[in-house]
This record gives structure tokens, sequence and C-alpha cells, in this order.
């Protein structure tokens, strides 16, 4: 593998290829260089193939988990149902609508799973000043053995972060807005959403019902707002998905992969940076889960200034 990548740094491919998206064609691809940590371009390409259009009832998808079978759950953010909808990936249509029906749908933001449970982050946060921070947990047990449209109950997990002492309302203006979850071990771990300065602080908290103050592991660099985050499948990568909008270029769509995890503080791991693709092409990437453990999937919110609706993605890694 080692001297596979070292061969290729030999190679010179330095300049990043955009491409708009034929949505009549779902097995064009948009390629990609990486962008190693220290801004400069990478020198392997990386493939996001567009799989599926979204049904508009999925127009706000903002968190999702691969779940076997070629099927996904996903869920809308603010404002949208507290529903979970499980996406056939194959049919291209939603197949069953679970709904938790002892909770609302302040923010719902990104979504996680272990063996035994699911976990919904309500945790979004633009305007910094909330109080009610949520993750909701459900048992696959009772989604598992059901089938049709169905509504059952969650568990709550409550908590705040522990260095937040400002709960002042200001609008996209604050650090401590939060969309992505991962699970680990017997611990829940969120990455924040810093609107101020760009970077992403790593939390940590039990992941049984309780009231808990969120640990912070760090911080780190992200060059821009962080929307989603999976864990592979053998526990060694994660990825975080997010975009960046500057007013001179636009906005562009990133993924860091982070590979030898360091346990309890995964800032620590080797970490690198793949940019995708322009937001006015890709759209507003939000939800994120590996199918295996070099393949990930991707959803993107509808951007309708842009007319870009909602899609499902894959996309490989090494």
């Amino acid at each position: 593998m080692k001297s596979a990548f070292l061969f290729s740094l030999v190679l010179i491919v330095f300049i990043p290829v955009f491409s708009q998206i034929n949505y009549d064609n779902p097995e064009g691809y948009i390629k990609q260089n990486q962008q190693n940590t220290d801004g400069k371009s990478g020198s392997y390409v990386v493939q996001m193939k567009p799989v599926s259009l979204l049904p508009r009832e999925l127009r706000e998808t903002s968190g999702l988990i691969y779940v076997g079978d070629n099927q996904i759950l996903t869920h809308n953010d603010s404002g949208g149902e507290p529903v979970l909808y499980r996406f056939d990936i194959t049919t291209k249509k939603i197949i069953q609508q679970i709904r938790i029906s002892n909770v609302k749908n302040t923010d719902w933001e990104d979504i996680t799973q272990d063996k035994n449970y699911i976990y919904i982050g309500d945790f979004g946060n633009n305007k910094g000043n909330r109080k009610d921070l949520k993750i909701y947990r459900i048992k696959k047990q009772d989604i598992t053995t059901k089938q049709g449209d169905i509504a059952i109950t969650a568990d709550s997990i409550c908590f705040s972060f522990d260095d937040q002492k400002d709960f002042s309302e200001t609008w996209r203006k604050s650090n401590y807005d939060c969309e992505a979850i991962i699970h680990v071990g017997d611990s829940l771990y969120v990455f924040s959403k810093d609107w101020l300065d760009r970077k992403s602080r790593l939390y940590s908290m039990p992941d049984k019902p309780g009231t808990y103050v969120a640990k912070c592991h760090g911080d780190f660099e992200a060059r821009g707002l962080v929307t989603g985050a999976a864990i592979s499948p053998d526990g060694k990568k994660i990825a975080l998905i997010g975009y960046e909008r500057d007013p001179q270029k636009g906005s562009d769509v990133f993924l860091w992969i982070f590979t030898d995890i360091t346990p309890y503080n995964f800032l620590l791991s080797n970490k690198e940076r793949i940019d995708l693709g322009l937001e006015s092409v890709l759209g507003q990437t939000e939800g994120i889960d590996f199918k295996d453990n070099n393949t990930l999937y991707i959803s993107n919110e509808e951007l309708e200034e842009h007319k870009v609706p909602g899609r499902l993605y894959t996309v490989k890694i090494p």
C-alpha cells in the first residue's frame, strides 16, 4: 500500500477537475484530487458517483446510516417530522417511515449506530443559545422485527458542552453549532461546526440515557463547516463531510479522512482533506456513512438557488 502511494506521488496531478453532473446519467462521475493538510494538492483522484435522486420527502436530508440490504435510514433537519425514512437504493423509493412518537425534531442533524441502538442527534444550534441539546436512542430490535410504517419511542441523552459559557443568541456566529456524531466503544463523540473560526472540536459523552457535560478533547483546523461524521465498520477510519464558503470563490465540498485512529482522541490521528467539488454542483452535503471500509454514502440537501436536487452519492476512498 505504502509503495503504491509513494509511486503515485511521482505523478504530477495538481489541477482540480470540476465538471457538472448529468442528472439524467446516474453513472456519471465527479472527479477531484486529494488536498493534504498543508493545503497542497495530492496525487490521487477521488470519484464521487451519483447513485440516485432522492424523493421530495427527503429534500432536507441531514444524516444517514447504512443498514444493509442496500438500504439507508435518513432524516430531515429542523422543522421536519420526527421520522426516520428507510430508503431502498435499488428501487430508489422510501419503503418505510419510522415515527419517534415521544419526541420532536427541533433540529435533527446526524445519526449513528452501534450493534443494538440507533442514535439521532438533535443538536443543531445555529443561534448558539440552545440549552436543550439531545441525542435520541432507539432500539434496533424495535424496527428490524417489523414491516410497514411504525411508531416507536426513544430514550434521551441530554448534554451541554463543557467549555461553553456564553449562551447569547448569535445567528451563525457561534462555535457551538453541531451536526456530526459517531459511536465508539461505550461513548458518543460529536464534532462541532464552528462558524467563527472554521475549526471543529471533538466532545465525548456516555451512550446511556442521562444528562451529561460533554468533555472537549481539543480541536483541529477543519477550514470549513463540518456537517456529518461516520466511522468505518472496522473502526480504523473516520470521515467528516462539510463545506467551505468563500465570498471570492464560492463554496467547496470537502471530506476529512482520519486513519490509524488514536483511541479516545481521534484528532491526534493521521488526517487528510479531500476537496470534492463545488456546492453549486453537488448541493449542501449533510449525510454520510460507510457502506464498507472503503466506500462512503453521502447525501445532499436540495439547493433551490442552484437548482440542485437532493441526491445520494458513493465515494471510494483508499
